[in-house]
């Protein structure tokens, strides 16, 4: 989807131009369009002056001479979803009738004639079954391996499918098993690649999904609850999960069969989790205070062996007050020696040495820091901070970049950016990937307000070799971005 740069009107009209001008491209076979889309589009988008070879860098880098031109989106990214009309931006700007969906102005084409309704009609019937070419093809379709980003979209139970490759959203997956707003939370990607699970905060199961098809697999039914954050066991067997609430519960779920295996009760506000494999051991960070938890297990039956409840500052007993430190989340380093905890109420990072928990080093970050994502590659750790104030306007949060060696803050971004929650790093294309809730109107404008209600928010990009922002990449998608999985 796309995020106009607000400098230039042109650009605004540019991005979505169908100007009614005379086709220069010949009526053919070799455009891959179904004969009846290939008719509007060739004639109608594929103009001179408009979204051909020769002028769709003045038309938001846009270029419809063909099907397969079309999936390589425009600067702002995809224009077309495939199965979903409703999410794609060629059915908003040339749809002018009410009771066909979402209608954008400008109006395109430009300078003439709307679309007939037949005509938004072919276009919109074409895309929810899949936009396929002339020979039935669907993009994105065919590679069971494909590296992809998962992104939820907690106001619209949605998840939006990136192409890692092309950093398009490819598709959107509906998740939840009821028809009220059960704001898919968290997710997690198998090991293997083979399955994503997504956390839905207000329902009562977590869902498997096939990562090959994005086709739901099978729900595991949990209770209702205030249902947070999942990851792995024992190689990827187990799922464990945290539920928010005061007298909070953990689940550990076997994910091939999807059942629970085992129920924890009494912990206050868990939260952060995170299992280490090597000792059969999970930490549990307690939202409120400045308190987190330590937990061993006999695998076998998976009761109790050993129950810490450990205090973030040393020489202070535990306590769950709020406003003391307010633990989020825990990270560890890829070799697990060294673990960190973000501290909301206090803007700092805590690290601890595995071995004997004790306090490494205190770091100061940005304003209300949330989620990390550690690099394997070099040694960083990223920190959202999603409250963090801007001189730039339209910003908001900032990322801070840590060297887990050297327990020093060595950079910080601050913009594009409005709320950053999610974070994830791609160490293969060397990129880091932030989610922006956009939730209040300081924010940048959406395009549009959701049908589900609530402001679009988006997605951008950062080098993770000098931190720079990567503009181009910058991506609107749907309500309440928040956390984000990857696929490798």
């Amino acid at each position: 989807m796309f995020l106009i740069p607000k400098k230039s009107i042109y650009l605004y009209i540019g991005l979505f131009i169908l100007l009614s001008c005379k086709s220069d491209l010949p009526f053919s076979s070799k455009t891959k369009y179904p004969d009846q889309v290939n008719t509007i589009i060739t004639t109608r988008c594929a103009t001179t002056g408009c979204h051909d070879a020769k002028s769709n860098l003045a038309a938001g880098g846009l270029n419809l001479e063909s099907w397969q031109r079309l999936f390589q989106g425009g600067r702002g990214g995809s224009v077309v979803i495939p199965f979903r009309s409703d999410r794609s931006w060629l059915h908003y700007y040339t749809n002018t009738y009410d009771n066909l969906g979402i209608s954008l102005s400008p109006t395109m084409p430009i300078g003439g004639a709307p679309l007939s309704r037949e005509e938004v009609l072919l276009l919109k019937n074409w895309i929810d079954r899949g936009a396929p070419d002339d020979q039935g093809n669907i993009a994105f379709c065919c590679n069971p391996n494909r590296p992809k980003y998962y992104i939820t979209n907690q106001g619209c139970d949605e998840v939006s499918v990136f192409d890692a490759e092309s950093n398009l959203v490819m598709r959107y997956i509906n998740v939840g098993n009821n028809n009220s707003i059960e704001s898919p939370h968290y997710l997690m990607v198998s090991a293997d690649g083979r399955y994503l699970y997504s956390v839905l905060r207000f329902g009562n199961v977590v869902q498997k999904f096939d990562a090959n098809t994005d086709q739901f697999v099978a729900d595991c039914f949990i209770d209702n609850a205030d249902w947070n954050v999942i990851v792995p066991a024992l190689q990827g067997r187990l799922g464990i999960i945290s539920d928010l609430s005061p007298d909070g519960k953990i689940r550990i779920i076997d994910l091939n069969t999807m059942t629970i295996l085992k129920s924890l009760q009494g912990l206050v506000n868990p939260h952060g989790l995170y299992y280490m494999d090597q000792s059969n051991t999970l930490y549990v960070t307690s939202q409120f205070g400045n308190s987190y938890y330590k937990l061993s297990f006999d695998t076998t039956d998976f009761s109790i062996l050993n129950f810490e409840t450990l205090s973030l500052q040393p020489g202070t007993m535990p306590n769950f007050n709020p406003n003391t430190l307010d633990p989020h989340q825990i990270q560890f380093t890829p070799d697990e020696s060294v673990y960190f905890i973000t501290c909301q109420a206090s803007n700092e990072v805590r690290a601890y040495k595995t071995q004997n928990d004790s306090l490494l080093a205190i770091i100061p970050v940005g304003t209300f820091p949330l989620e990390m994502a550690v690099s394997k590659s070099l040694p960083y750790l990223a920190v959202t901070c999603e409250e963090t104030t801007s001189t730039i306007p339209r910003t908001k949060g900032s990322i801070s970049m840590i060297n887990y060696e050297t327990l020093q803050v060595i950079g910080t971004i601050n913009q594009q950016l409005f709320q950053p929650h999610g974070i994830a790093i791609d160490v293969v294309r060397k990129l880091i990937i932030v989610t922006n809730r956009n939730k209040t109107t300081d924010g940048p404008a959406p395009h549009h307000s959701s049908e589900c209600g609530g402001r679009n928010g988006f997605i951008s990009y950062f080098s993770l070799s000098d931190f720079s922002v990567l503009t181009k990449m910058k991506t609107e998608v749907s309500v309440d971005p928040y956390s984000i999985a990857i696929r490798p």
